[in-house]
């Protein structure tokens, strides 16, 4: 299937109007190109995405890329299984990056009245 998507002889059987440069799916490879900081929350047992190429990521930019792991969580279902882990990740890793207000007019913080 993956031919399919990444050659033009595909186009007839998948839709598409370009082939898909699968390179430049692999973030790993890649890492060296991200520039915003990322939050990666994937469960070992996903069993439709392996969690390797998310633990991957993290490890090759651990100063953009932060995962939370989770365990039986299965695809997308992180957050039925644990919801106040699910949003205190979110949670944290947002106040982590929240830039402190100055308290001028110009960044849009409120004013004292």
């Amino acid at each position: 299937m993956l031919a399919l998507l990444s050659s033009k002889w595909g186009r007839p059987l998948t839709g598409q109007e370009h082939p898909i440069d699968l390179a430049r799916l692999d973030f790993v490879a890649r890492a060296a190109e991200l520039e915003t900081p990322i939050l990666v929350l994937h469960s070992d047992d996903d069993g439709f995405v392996p969690s390797n190429g998310s633990r991957e990521l993290a490890a090759a930019r651990p100063d953009l890329v932060t995962f939370v792991g989770f365990e039986i969580a299965r695809h997308t279902k992180l957050w039925n299984l644990d919801r106040e882990r699910w949003e205190g990740a979110i949670a944290s890793w947002l106040a982590e990056r929240a830039e402190p207000s100055t308290g001028n007019a110009a960044d849009g913080a409120p004013q004292p009245a």
